[in-house]
């Protein structure tokens, strides 16, 4: 073999070794994590209020918005709201929002959660 072959694929090899180590070092799932989080959303149909109530086994950060059936997105709840293992809460005032199906969307790093609400005036 000649020369100028041998460094291109020493190269490759030693960038491969590195690819291999980070790929085998372990992280957290954001699936698992997405599956271990829990949104309750109530009451349910809502009036004028409506509780969010979150937990997630690591503290994370998440957005917060509602949206119509339609995918519009009506007002942002809550910006990087910080998320505690033994759970989160707010309460929400929806006197402003016509009576309809909406859908609560929480977004962060890798989660994505939904859950219906039904405003009734």
């Amino acid at each position: 073999m000649s020369k100028k072959f041998i460094l291109p694929i020493r190269l490759y090899r030693e960038t491969l070794d590195s690819l291999m180590t980070k790929l085998s070092t372990p992280v957290v799932s954001t699936a698992a994590l997405q599956e271990q989080m829990e949104l309750k959303v109530y009451p349910n149909p809502a009036g004028d209020n409506v509780t969010l109530e979150l937990s997630s086994p690591d503290r994370t950060k998440v957005d917060v918005v509602l949206q119509n059936s339609a995918g519009q997105v009506m007002r942002t709840l809550r910006k990087n709201w910080s998320i505690r293992s033994e759970g989160s809460h707010i309460t929400l005032k929806l006197n402003n929002l016509d009576a309809g199906a909406y859908w609560i969307v929480v977004k962060g790093e890798g989660i994505l959660l939904t859950r219906p609400l039904q405003i009734v005036k």
